[in-house]
């Protein structure tokens, strides 16, 4: 994909949330369904990681990264937070 310059306005046809796959592994998944698609701007580009989670009864819990990607910051209006998308989901749209 070629890097798409900040502020242009982008089609995104997915978003990451955060979630639990067990008890001791947290990642980011894509949670849209086929037909999703929004337009927004593009905010910038984040680095999300999956990994794993250790809970300590004293001492609270300890993260732990296993694997990193990149995703993109997308604003999809002045109203709602901005959403990751991942990289294979965003195209710019020209108008």
């Amino acid at each position: 994909m070629d890097k798409i310059p900040y502020g242009q306005k982008v089609v995104a046809t997915g978003i990451m949330r955060r979630t639990y796959q067990s008890p001791n592994k947290k990642i980011w998944v894509n949670n849209a369904s086929d037909d999703y698609k929004f337009t927004g701007l593009l905010l910038g580009y984040r680095t999300l990681s999956n990994g794993d989670m250790e809970w300590f009864s004293d001492e609270g819990n300890r993260y732990t990264p296993r694997e990193h990607f990149k995703v993109a910051l997308v604003s999809p209006n002045e109203r709602e937070n901005p959403v990751y998308v991942p990289l294979d989901k965003i195209k710019a749209e020209y108008s």
